[in-house]
């Protein structure tokens, strides 16, 4: 059981990194890139990621019905999960199409 949290602890300290250096890579690019340049970089990075995060999401829903106890959490978390990507997702798009408006 403590080797299941060190490695929780582990991931979350991993994600938590590579979350820093993506930010520092897409501050520095948008600081030295115009931004007619920058808005379609930014749009295949999400395209990129949101193929990435679905084919993850199908992973984990094909995943959880094998799960036995308390199944009926997990599938909340991953609705949860998906539901807050999407907000993430919409609120982003809506950004970019203003900003190619300006």
């Amino acid at each position: 059981m403590a080797k299941d949290i060190n490695r929780t602890l582990e991931n979350l300290l991993n994600l938590a990194r590579e979350y820093e250096r993506k930010y520092r890579y897409l501050n520095t690019i948008s600081e030295q890139t115009e931004l007619k340049e920058l808005i379609p970089r930014f749009i295949q990075q999400v395209e990129l990621a949101t193929d990435r995060f679905r084919s993850a999401q199908h992973i984990l829903y094909s995943k959880i019905g094998n799960i036995e106890d308390d199944r009926d959490t997990a599938i909340n978390a991953a609705n949860q999960l998906s539901q807050c990507f999407d907000e993430l997702l919409i609120v982003f798009h809506v950004l970019i199409d203003k900003l190619q408006d300006w």
